[in-house]
């Protein structure tokens, strides 16, 4: 039996898209716009680290009838440009709706707005059972697994969606002898979950190690959530003394956007899954400009 083969090289026209101006500005009460700034490149353009830097952008953040420019601030990345109002009647409030225009040379001026929704304030936490157990691949890595529970109320006259997240906060082990009385303790978030609370299943997704979910299947007000984040510290340095729980109340448009980019994830190991479209509420342009509000509470841990 004889087999044989060929090839043949096929050249593949892609569609040149015009290049957008994107965005990602996540804001919250009484803390400064933080406005990322970058531009989309086709696959056919040669990119270096540069070169979605935009540094001469007009930016101008209004809340009603009063407007303040944002400027460019020095950044550690060199992928995107940051800017900030230096007007500090500008800084976000619950409730207010907030607009930003970007203009740069070459490019549609894109829009975008949201408002900063109510947040829900959490009425009680508790902790329970703390599992640990070592990493084996680093012996004094230390893994634990940590059950808390937290109460707050939910607004059931309008539809919300919320994020939470969970940090350990790490001081360093007295048995160090390193320790510097005046270091600052570390806030680390966690790694994964063992435990998602079950009034939640089908309706979360993890973004950015926080859990996004909605109130769509909440049946009363008062809402009891249990949660077992995964954490891991380095027992000859450091060791927990407490757990930071940050309740998120997100607005729609961030809710749907994170939603969005979790979901393109999960496809990424699937060739033949649908194309995910990225929500975006940027007009003329691609990101997010989104509002938050949030309430911390802290819990101290003893092992």
């Amino acid at each position: 039996m004889l087999l044989a083969s060929c090839e043949k090289e096929v050249q593949l026209e892609l569609e040149e898209k015009d290049s957008k101006l994107a965005i990602l500005c996540n804001f919250t009460p009484d803390e400064p716009f933080n406005v990322e700034l970058t531009k989309s490149t086709s696959l056919s353009t040669p990119t270096t680290t540069n070169s979605n830097l935009i540094e001469d952008a007009e930016i101008i953040i209004c809340s009603g009838s009063y407007c303040a420019p944002a400027f460019p601030v020095p950044s550690l990345s060199d992928a995107n440009s940051k800017y900030q109002p230096s007007d500090e009647l500008i800084i976000p409030k619950v409730d207010t709706t907030y607009n930003i225009t970007i203009k740069l040379d070459g490019f549609d001026p894109i829009t975008a707005e949201s408002t900063i929704p109510q947040p829900a304030e959490i009425s009680h936490s508790s902790v329970g059972v703390i599992t640990k157990y070592p990493i084996f691949e680093q012996d004094s890595i230390q893994g634990y697994d940590i059950r808390i529970a937290f109460q707050f109320l939910d607004n059931q006259n309008v539809e919300n969606f919320y994020q939470v997240n969970f940090y350990q906060v790490l001081a360093e082990n007295s048995n160090n002898a390193t320790t510097d009385p005046d270091t600052v303790p570390r806030i680390v978030p966690n790694q994964g979950f063992s435990l998602i609370d079950n009034n939640l299943t089908g309706n979360f997704n993890l973004i950015d190690g926080g859990i996004l979910f909605n109130d769509f299947t909440f049946e009363k007000s008062l809402q009891e959530l249990v949660f077992e984040p995964v954490f891991q510290f380095d027992e000859r340095i450091y060791k927990p003394t407490e757990i930071i729980i940050e309740l998120r109340t997100v607005s729609a448009e961030y809710y749907n956007y994170y939603n969005s980019v979790y979901r393109q994830n999960g496809q990424a190991s699937v060739p033949f899954s649908d194309p995910t479209i990225i929500h975006s509420n940027v007009e003329n342009g691609l990101g997010i400009f989104a509002g938050y509000s949030k309430d911390i509470i802290k819990t101290d841990i003893v092992f």
